[in-house]
């Protein structure tokens, strides 16, 4: 279930999951990237029983795990391919920044490398 709107998305996050629901705000209706993003965290959240949301909230190991592999899926939608370069360090300064995790652009990138 996807549904385009300014509800129940954090501030400066263009969406979210929450269950199995996935929210993204309407000027990104067109972001297949952000889309597939989203369907990783809605994926984790079925595969482990709903449990995912207690670990993303008490678990910062669980929440880079998380974010890393929701943004690795992210990248294959970069186009022209020559930016992904470019976005992966945005990427990187993301999780740096938005989730609380404790880890440096350089460390987040590099996550999203390997």
């Amino acid at each position: 279930m996807i549904f385009y709107t300014h509800n129940f998305i954090p501030k400066k996050h263009a969406g979210c999951t929450r269950g199995f629901v996935i929210f993204i705000r309407p000027e990104y209706k067109n972001d297949l990237g952000l889309l597939e993003h989203e369907k990783v965290h809605r994926r984790q959240w079925l595969w482990s029983m709903g449990i995912s949301s207690l670990l993303y909230l008490s678990s910062k190991r669980y929440r880079l795990w998380a974010e890393v592999h929701a943004y690795k899926v992210q990248l294959k939608f970069v186009k022209p391919i020559g930016n992904l370069p470019v976005v992966r360090k945005k990427f990187a300064q993301m999780i740096s920044t938005k989730y609380k995790l404790n880890v440096t652009v350089v460390e987040a990138e590099k996550l999203l490398i390997e």
